[in-house]
């Protein structure tokens, strides 16, 4: 029995784990674009 509720537990995570990175998969896009506008302005480019 211990072994099943340690695979229900498993896959309880790994299933909540999969649904925050479908819905939270744009924050990567999202911290990459502050990164580009903080290199122009450390270029000496302004906030292009």
């Amino acid at each position: 029995m211990k072994a099943k509720a340690t695979l229900a537990l498993g896959l309880c995570v790994a299933l909540i784990y999969a649904f925050n990175v479908w819905v939270h998969y744009f924050l990567g896009d999202d911290s990459f674009i502050s990164f580009r506008y903080a290199r122009h302005l450390a270029e000496g480019l302004g906030l292009v």
